[in-house]
């Protein structure tokens, strides 16, 4: 039994995502194949539309923080997709990291490279990562 604290809300994943076992594939919804490196890199998908101006600045924005933080970067165009259009028309853009949405609506920069920093941090490894220090001798 899960003896969660009061107040506190599980996030759901998003149920047009693949499921673990068709990962890897390409996708209708996906721009690129993901880059494989040593660990797994996080996953930022941006629920967008044509001509949509915040949309274009979310996806700019999740561009500059590309290059400070390693991370694959999709959108999907809700356009193309009656079953999103329908969930998600009115919220876009809609920001995902690692299937769990994350942000609906205008978003800072600051904002993102919080949340992309808590998702790198939620992986085991990098906890262990930042656990080691070099030795002063």
């Amino acid at each position: 039994m899960k003896i969660t604290a009061p107040g506190l809300r599980r996030r759901t994943t998003a149920s047009w995502y693949p499921s673990t076992s068709t990962r890897g594939q390409q996708h209708h919804y996906e721009k690129q194949r993901p880059i494989r490196l040593g660990v797994d890199m996080i996953q930022v998908t941006i629920l967008s539309r044509h001509d949509c101006y915040l949309c274009d600045v979310a996806i700019n924005v999740a561009r500059r923080l590309q290059m400070e933080f390693p991370f694959r970067l999709s959108h999907v165009d809700i356009a193309n997709d009656e079953h999103l259009s329908a969930l998600y028309n009115a919220r876009i853009p809609v920001i995902f990291i690692d299937q769990v949405e994350t942000f609906s609506g205008k978003i800072t920069e600051g904002e993102l490279r919080q949340a992309i920093k808590r998702a790198r941090w939620r992986r085991p490894i990098s906890r262990i990562l930042s656990r080691l220090r070099p030795s002063h001798q």
